[in-house]
């Protein structure tokens, strides 16, 4: 599916449930709490949290993200694809991919890496209290 026919698929269901009424700023509210959703599978993935979590769940919480953030652009008229491909070409010459690369597996190393290991070791520490 692209993201013309998704953007009215979700216009169709968000109308049939009249969610169509719904502001911005609720549907924005809304897509925050679904990627804190998201974020609790991908710290237990990365092992930063060990709260039990049925990971085969996770595509399923993308997809509501997914949901959301088609339907607040549906509110704000905002056509997706046409955004994506026009921040893909402006990322491309801001952040050539060569450079780019490099500087994130520095970064990553020096700054992530040591963050990711500390929470791991806070989170395990809370959870045995």
């Amino acid at each position: 599916m692209d993201f013309k026919e998704a953007q009215q698929r979700v216009r169709e269901f968000t109308k049939e449930r009249a969610w169509d009424i719904i502001t911005p700023a609720q549907r924005g509210a809304h897509l925050t709490r679904e990627v804190g959703k998201l974020c609790e599978y991908i710290l237990y993935h990365e092992g930063v949290t060990t709260k039990p979590i049925e990971m085969k769940k996770m595509p399923k919480q993308l997809g509501d993200v997914l949901f959301s953030l088609i339907a607040l652009a549906n509110l704000l008229e905002i056509d997706l694809g046409t955004q994506l491909s026009e921040a893909m070409r402006q990322d491309a010459i801001k952040y050539p991919a060569k450079e780019t690369k490099d500087d994130a597996l520095r970064s990553y190393s020096r700054r992530a890496k040591p963050f990711f290991e500390k929470m791991t070791r806070f989170t395990t520490s809370i959870q045995k209290k």
